[in-house]
């Protein structure tokens, strides 16, 4: 355990709790999703060398106190067996169970997984365990999402168009329930020639699911959040939902995943904004191009919390609620690097890397949620674990 120097949103001082067994010479989380129970399901890979584009790749079941589900895979960790070649790009999980569907990319074949509640391959899932995309698609998974035993993929690279060809698949077996394309203008606007992006994906409803998108070009295109309905049809003209952002043209938007109250970034020249889905008003909680959104995450009705990355090795954690309060800003010392952030029930988890480049190591460190209607009331105890409760 780290004691770590700086001062959080609530005047405490930090720590840092290692994650047994995840240390390498590079470390990266494509996805870090919260269980029900508070720990989370974790998706990680590491590499070689910091410049290597592949490495070993694996999830883990990680508890609320930082600590590793010894009964998960072997000692808390699963390996994945994919091709060398593969890389993980995307995370979905069953939040009461903590079964899981990791999509990948590699090459031309690229493919989803799926892992039980143990870190097994779920065998009755396609082809014993694994769903692989068309053959000559090299797009891989860009984005998942899981509600009530349907899993909504968004993969490929076509037409300008990364991400945007749609899938919903049985989450048990792996059968395709509904798949369509979506355009550029659909997902961009109807002036939109450029290249754009899907980013992330959800389900609203059962009935209506959501696509954020990214685009190259903010003049001509319009990233948001295009509704879709259960065939993956844009909903008419209005398909295209306008975020309730700062009058700035947006970059990249993004939806978090799993089901319950979600919560949207919106990222362009004049900075970060943070919403609620379905709220008005945005919050703007990094002015200009100083900061990268690495991850957000919801903090209950109307609160969210956004791990923002500055410079290599430097982060802060912003938080928002419901009510007209500034965003609470705790920032993240120590030369931490970091990856991802979930949310246990009483604070916000970040996943970083610390040590030199070529000999990292992960560490979890515990923000108190001080915005919306789960904030603490206590600030994080620099005792053994992560305090989390």
């Amino acid at each position: 355990m780290l004691l770590l120097g700086g001062a959080a949103a609530a005047g405490a001082r930090m720590i840092a709790v290692p994650i047994p067994g995840i240390a390498g010479p590079s470390i990266a989380f494509p996805g870090a999703l919260r269980t029900n129970d508070g720990g989370a399901v974790v998706l990680a890979e590491i590499r070689r060398h910091p410049l290597s584009r592949t490495g070993t790749s694996f999830t883990a079941r990680v508890d609320a106190d930082g600590t590793l589900d010894l009964g998960y895979g072997y000692e808390g960790v699963a390996r994945l067996t994919i091709s060398p070649a593969a890389i993980p790009t995307a995370l979905a999980i069953d939040p009461e169970t903590g079964d899981a569907w990791i999509g990948t990319k590699d090459g031309s074949r690229s493919g989803i997984y799926a892992l039980d509640n143990t870190g097994q391959r779920q065998l009755r899932f396609g082809d014993r365990g694994r769903v692989m995309l068309p053959a000559g698609d090299g797009g891989g998974v860009r984005a998942l999402a899981w509600r009530r035993g349907r899993l909504l993929v968004a993969a490929g690279a076509r037409a300008r168009c990364a991400g945007c060809a749609f899938m919903l698949l049985n989450a048990a077996s792996g059968r395709p329930v509904a798949a369509a394309t979506l355009t550029t203008e659909a997902a961009g606007g109807p002036l939109c020639t450029d290249p754009v992006g899907v980013t992330s994906v959800a389900f609203r409803t059962s009935d209506e699911l959501l696509a954020a998108t990214e685009v190259a070009n903010p003049r001509l295109c319009t990233a948001s959040l295009v509704a879709l309905n259960n065939r993956l049809v844009p909903f008419g003209p209005d398909a295209l939902t306008a975020p309730p952002p700062p009058a700035q043209p947006l970059r990249s938007v993004r939806v978090t995943s799993q089901p319950g109250a979600a919560c949207v970034a919106g990222s362009g020249p004049a900075g970060i904004d943070i919403w609620p889905l379905g709220a008005t008003q945005s919050t703007t909680v990094s002015a200009g191009a100083s900061a990268k959104l690495v991850a957000i995450v919801p903090l209950g009705a109307g609160g969210c919390g956004a791990l923002l990355q500055r410079g290599q090795r430097s982060a802060d954690v912003a938080q928002i609620g419901s009510n007209n309060l500034a965003p609470a800003v705790s920032h993240i010392s120590g030369a931490l690097a970091p990856l991802a952030m979930f949310r246990c029930h009483q604070h916000l988890l970040v996943i970083a890397a610390s040590g030199p480049a070529g000999k990292e190591a992960a560490m979890i460190v515990p923000v108190p949620i001080t915005r919306g209607p789960l904030a603490a009331a206590t600030a994080v105890r620099s005792t053994g674990g992560t305090g989390c409760r």
